[in-house]
């Protein structure tokens, strides 16, 4: 799945531990109706801290494999002109079961993917997408999305990491995670209390 074939789900730039607004809203309003008393929230409150250690591990964990693969790229100097770096890419998608790709974006405007033998180019320059851009600019992983893709229409992520050669950034790497490999984790963690849900920065609901 190429990432030029996704559409940005508006208004969602980065993704949301846990719906800590929304429970905090609803507990708020309990107490000051006098439903319930604070020390009835202190469960609760133990719960959302739970669940947001829950969500932070699991993108803690998929930010680290980007890492890796990262570090990866960068120690085989594969660039964009290198059938190996296609290969390694491929070989990273065969092994991630919650990958729908894998691929780098370089500064030439080149697009490698690990969906297909081949390099990219002239159709789709990725230093003008999201995850280019907020990656290149930044010290870690970034996480992108939601987005749907135009050929799926299933909901993935993105988590891309720059790539440096000589000081400076010379490409992208980037991992499109399916959503609902995320979301799957948060089934049968609700107690009856507190439901746990995604939130874009939008605070809408994914």
């Amino acid at each position: 799945m190429a990432a030029h074939n996704l559409k940005k789900k508006s208004p969602a730039p980065v993704i949301m531990a846990y719906a800590v607004l929304l429970v905090f809203t609803v507990t708020a309003v309990k107490i000051s109706m006098n439903i319930c008393t604070p020390r009835a929230i202190d469960p609760v409150l133990s719960r959302i801290s739970e669940y947001s250690a829950k969500i932070e591990g699991i993108l803690s964990e998929k930010s680290a494999v980007t890492e890796f693969m990262t570090q990866e790229i960068v120690s085989s100097k594969c660039d964009s002109s290198e059938a190996k770096c296609s290969a390694y890419l491929m070989d990273c998608l065969t092994r991630d079961i919650d990958a729908a790709e894998c691929f780098v974006g370089f500064s030439d405007g080149t697009v490698v993917y690990g969906s297909s033998s081949g390099n990219t180019t002239g159709s789709f320059n990725p230093t003008s997408a999201e995850w280019y851009r907020q990656a290149a600019g930044a010290g870690k992983t970034i996480v992108t999305g939601p987005y749907s893709n135009r050929r799926t229409g299933r909901t993935v992520i993105i988590f891309s990491r720059k790539i440096m050669h000589d000081g400076k950034v010379t490409g992208v790497a980037a991992r499109e995670i399916y959503l609902d490999s995320i979301t799957d984790s948060l089934d049968g963690l609700s107690d009856g209390s507190v439901y746990p849900v995604l939130l874009d920065k939008g605070g809408n609901i994914i």
